[in-house]
């Protein structure tokens, strides 16, 4: 089949083609240097197969192709362990948690302050980490997910000031989604958090989100992400102030789920329960020991709290929680 009839193929069939007819394709793409198709098939969902099992699959052969540009192989690597969350398959999550972690290595060769997204290794890092962080979250290595978190939050922090970040707006949403991450991960240590570290990442969402905002254009759809941001900077300014409310761990039990759910990445409704069940269920628990540690240090004058009512009765008067549970069961007919 020559270039043409693949052309055709893929533009007209693609929702309905097979995956061993879309590999063999591609690879003879690959084969002839004509890459903007499979650049497409990274890029754009409507130019994907229908299931998400067959997205992955074809998204994961693209990552693997040393042939491609880095920046082509990366894109394809994160946009699979996507498909690998949404399909909440466990076998296809394991292959894409270490595809991503052999990829790792690769960000380093790309380049900052480009003016396109698909190639900036600033846009490329921030949508590899959150990818990461959701991968840890699914298998359950909250260690992992920890140190995901602030090695994303570190990276931010040791950029030049210098740096040129001309698409800050495209990119700010994932890394306010890092940045509220790492925040959550600070209370899953079982021990009293630093308060000015606290500080300082409720003070860097709102400045990258800030800085974002100066350069944005007038794409609809990128405001839809500067309110998702807004929504982070408010939850976790509501998770800052927690820590001094007379109402022991229900503020703070609330803003933190709010805060995790917001940073969730929405697509895919049956991950988005799981990983909301999986957290109320095993790290708010966690969250609510450093709390009570928290409780007890001054916080920016004002006298610690002395009455702390939290844990399993306050935990499962959350209607969130119960609200959780429900639509964990159906979206999983359980």
């Amino acid at each position: 089949m020559d270039f043409d009839e693949i052309k055709i193929a893929l533009e007209k069939n693609i929702k309905t083609l097979d995956v061993p007819f879309l590999i063999n394709s591609i690879e003879s793409l690959i084969l002839s240097n004509r890459i903007e198709m499979v650049k497409r098939i990274v890029y754009s969902q409507q130019f994907r197969p229908k299931s998400l099992d067959d997205q992955y699959t074809v998204l994961k052969f693209i990552g693997l192709q040393d042939a491609l540009p880095l920046d082509v192989r990366v894109n394809a690597v994160i946009a699979s362990a996507h498909k690998a969350l949404e399909s909440m398959n466990e076998c296809f999550v394991a292959e894409a948690l270490q595809q991503v972690q052999l990829s790792q290595t690769l960000l380093s060769n790309l380049r900052f302050g480009q003016d396109y997204v698909r190639v900036d290794r600033l846009h490329i890092s921030y949508s590899f980490f959150s990818v990461y962080i959701h991968l840890a979250l699914f298998v359950k290595d909250f260690v992992l997910f920890s140190k995901i978190c602030e090695e994303a939050y570190g990276f931010y922090k040791q950029l030049p000031r210098s740096l040129e970040k001309p698409l800050l707006f495209q990119t700010s949403g994932n890394i306010s989604r890092c940045f509220s991450f790492y925040l959550v991960s600070l209370f899953l240590q079982e021990k009293t958090v630093n308060l000015q570290v606290l500080e300082d990442v409720v003070f860097d969402i709102k400045k990258v989100m800030s800085e974002g905002l100066v350069l944005a254009d007038c794409n609809p759809i990128k405001h839809k992400e500067f309110r998702r941001e807004l929504e982070l900077f408010e939850h976790a300014c509501n998770l800052k102030t927690s820590l001094n409310s007379s109402n022991g761990g229900g503020d703070f039990s609330c803003a933190i789920v709010n805060l995790f759910e917001t940073a969730l990445r929405p697509e895919g409704k049956s991950k988005v329960a799981y990983l909301s069940a999986l957290f109320v269920q095993e790290l708010l628990p966690k969250a609510l020991k450093s709390y009570k540690h928290c409780a007890m240090e001054d916080f920016n004058g004002v006298k610690p709290i002395k009455r702390l009512v939290v844990y399993e009765k306050q935990l499962k008067r959350l209607s969130l929680f119960s609200q959780i549970k429900k639509q964990l069961k159906r979206l999983l007919g359980r």
